[in-house]
């Protein structure tokens, strides 16, 4: 699409660019900004046309909004530095060393950049060991989850704790691992601690992850979510590539963590669409044979695509038709009762527990009733998106959703 390319122009503007910038119209800048905002890029573009010098070639209401979005994720981001130092303080005083993740990591240690990387919440990395002392000493500073949790559920089989909130209302997810126990891709954290290299935030010591572990994290993160309207993510890769890394090592880690398909998919699709400094080789370096055209179409569509959702089921929908597709869904409300205590934070011994099969189905139908329609009237964008993530999901290895 002619505003797809814009954009992408926009993320990588060089002098062989700088001419289709002038040439576009301003239907295509309005165009722009909308699909900017949706795939949380704006101020992003703002800041790359700004460094580049193209912003003359930008109508002026269309830079006007790009820095809005610009300064508005600045605001943001520095009212959630602030809860996150807060936090980190908290937990020096218990003796926890932390690991920021993601949006933190990257807006703070690789953008150099608050107004360029939004994020919904704080993201940090624990030892094992230290999950239950770090939530004891955090909801004694007042930090609070918004439904009750099962700890023990949750350690066995989740990577996170339920969102912890402040009162100023900001989120923090705890980590003791960034890959699910059903991933296809198997991460022992011990090596991210022992790779972690140390870091200040606002005069406390840090740590973050390596930068390979970090690309390779953005990689297997991407395409868990089946690259659905991802292209912050691709924008991340690129600026971690853009930084250093060690592609020996890349790979070496790749092959180590089982996540050589994802990986040679996610690094390819950052060349191919923002220019990344990817070896021409390296893909090949840790994957036999070529990417399927139709993997690389299917991830392509859905980075760019802001209406792009994680269908459920979407192998059953596309390959076995309705009756199957809402037998997965049946199966996917009807969940085992300590599955289902996991997701609701409630104790799998109790009566209650059958109460909230009607909470689940209520919450499956509010969340995904838009798209479960549109399948079962064989909607055609619904069908297509199910389709590409079908494609990807079964060359990635992926468990249906």
């Amino acid at each position: 699409m002619p505003d797809d390319r814009l954009l992408l122009d926009c993320l990588r503007p060089t002098p062989a660019t700088h001419e289709r910038l002038r040439g576009a119209r301003s239907e295509d800048w309005e165009q722009l900004v909308r699909a900017a905002k949706a795939l949380r890029v704006g101020g992003l573009v703002f800041r790359r046309l700004s460094s580049a010098g193209a912003l003359g070639h930008v109508p002026s209401p269309t830079a006007g909004e790009l820095q809005r979005e610009y300064y508005a994720t600045a605001a943001l981001n520095l009212r959630r530095y602030h809860a996150l130092t807060f936090a980190v303080q908290v937990l020096e005083r218990a003796g926890i060393d932390v690991i920021i993740l993601k949006g933190a990591h990257l807006a703070r240690f690789v953008y150099g950049d608050l107004g360029v990387r939004p994020m919904s919440d704080v993201d940090i990395l624990v030892r094992r060991q230290d999950v239950e002392p770090a939530f004891a000493a955090l909801s004694a500073a007042g930090y609070r989850t918004a439904t009750p949790f099962h700890m023990e559920s949750e350690l066995a089989g989740t990577k996170h704790l339920p969102p912890l909130e402040n009162v100023s209302g900001a989120a923090m997810e705890v980590h003791w691992r960034v890959s699910m126990p059903n991933d296809p891709w198997r991460i022992d954290p011990c090596c991210l601690w022992e790779r972690a290299a140390p870091a200040s935030l606002d005069g406390r010591p840090v740590q973050v992850l390596s930068p390979e572990d970090l690309l390779l994290h953005l990689c297997m993160h991407a395409a868990k979510h089946h690259f659905s309207a991802g292209l912050l993510w691709l924008c991340d890769v690129q600026q971690v590539v853009t930084g250093g890394v060690r592609w020996d090592a890349v790979a070496s880690r790749a092959l180590e963590f089982a996540a050589e398909r994802p990986t040679a998919l996610t690094l390819t699709l950052a060349r191919d669409l923002l220019g990344a400094a990817v070896p021409a080789h390296f893909p090949g370096a840790i994957l036999a044979g070529s990417l399927p055209a139709d993997v690389l179409e299917s991830a392509s569509a859905r980075l760019l695509d802001p209406g792009a959702e994680v269908t459920p089921f979407a192998d059953a929908w596309t390959r076995k038709g309705v009756f199957r597709g809402s037998a997965s869904l049946v199966r996917r409300i009807f969940l085992p009762r300590a599955v289902l205590a996991r997701v609701y934070g409630i104790d799998p011994d109790s009566w209650k527990a059958n109460l909230y099969y009607a909470v689940r189905l209520r919450d499956a139908l509010a969340r995904r009733s838009r798209v479960f329609l549109g399948l079962l009237r064989r909607d055609g964008h619904a069908l297509a998106d199910a389709r590409s993530q079908s494609t990807l999901a079964a060359w990635l290895g992926l468990p249906d959703m």
